[in-house]
């Protein structure tokens, strides 16, 4: 059961993602933004980065946001002079915290939607396994056979 409640998690961020990626494809604005901070980590089997921007956005109010942007890739390798130069960004109106770096196609939801394909089948392969176990093992009683005394 609890492989499966993990496969049902990974849907349910598998979705939020794809609504974010969908937000964006929609109603995105591209602008220049300043790279603040980037942190790499290249500890686990692939390299992720994060990387904090400070941008304005358009309109007649134009506010100053500072977020974080996951990025699926070591930052500094592709982007090099990021950090001096800024890069562009696209950012939904309705939600400026909602950014992705311009082209960058955010296959994320994809990825998280193969997992928990991945998850729910284990998941679902042992509760069955389960079952079948505790059947095979489990004695049977015959209603013909009666106690001797």
């Amino acid at each position: 059961m609890f492989v499966l409640s993990w496969g049902g998690v990974l849907i349910v961020w598998a979705l939020h993602e794809r609504a974010d990626e969908d937000a964006l494809d929609e109603r995105g604005i591209e602008v220049p933004a300043e790279v603040v901070r980037v942190s790499v980590d290249d500890s686990g089997e692939s390299t992720t980065s994060d990387v904090v921007v400070r941008f304005a956005h358009r309109g007649d109010d134009p506010t100053v946001t500072e977020t974080e942007i996951s990025y699926d890739g070591d930052f500094d390798a592709d982007y090099p002079d990021a950090a001096k130069e800024g890069l562009r960004i696209e950012y939904d109106p309705e939600n400026p915290q909602r950014v992705r770096i311009d082209g960058d196609s955010g296959h994320r939801a994809f990825e998280l939607f193969v997992g928990a394909a991945v998850v729910t089948a284990v998941g679902a392969g042992i509760a069955v396994w389960t079952v079948w176990a505790f059947r095979v093992r489990r004695p049977r009683q015959d209603s013909n056979l009666r106690p001797t005394a």
